[in-house]
């Protein structure tokens, strides 16, 4: 599994590369477009990240115009982060070009083995957040990368 984790999660990285903040910068502006991010300290718990580095990476999106700081409606003296149009293109064409990864990931499997393979790794993935909850989803993908990485003999 970790050999295929590295390759996935090499061939995601590259498509992020765009995206201010990579993985993280990616998963505050998919909240956006779900309507699900909230202010940014509820991002920075969400994700199990740091409220200042939250404040920096939400300075970088909306610096490059895919989100904004908006007024709460039902209390104005918070901020709530939305995705602009230009965050909503950029997410479509991330979501996009990771479909196509996970498609060159699986091809080796026919439609029916992948649709199978979807859904018992799902069954997987829930029951170890059953188990271990994760907080922040990026950290977790990091620290597998390191496990995955392979180790270089001492000389």
């Amino acid at each position: 599994m970790g050999l295929v984790y590295r390759w996935y999660a090499k061939a995601s990285t590259a498509v992020l590369e765009d995206v201010p903040g990579g993985t993280r910068g990616y998963h505050v502006i998919s909240d956006a477009v779900h309507e699900r991010a909230g202010s940014q300290i509820q991002l920075a718990q969400r994700h199990g990240v740091n409220k200042t580095v939250m404040t920096y990476l939400v300075d970088d999106l909306e610096g490059a115009g895919l989100v904004e700081r908006r007024a709460d409606p039902s209390d104005r003296r918070n901020r709530v982060i939305v995705v602009t149009e230009r965050g909503r293109e950029l997410w479509e064409s991330v979501q996009s070009r990771l479909r196509e990864v996970e498609r060159h990931v699986l091809s080796d499997l026919t439609a029916e083995e992948q649709a199978v393979f979807c859904r018992l790794l799902g069954r997987v993935a829930d029951r170890a957040d059953s188990i271990d909850p994760v907080s922040d989803a990026c950290a977790v993908g990091k620290e597998i990368a390191e496990i995955a990485e392979p180790r270089q003999a001492a000389g």
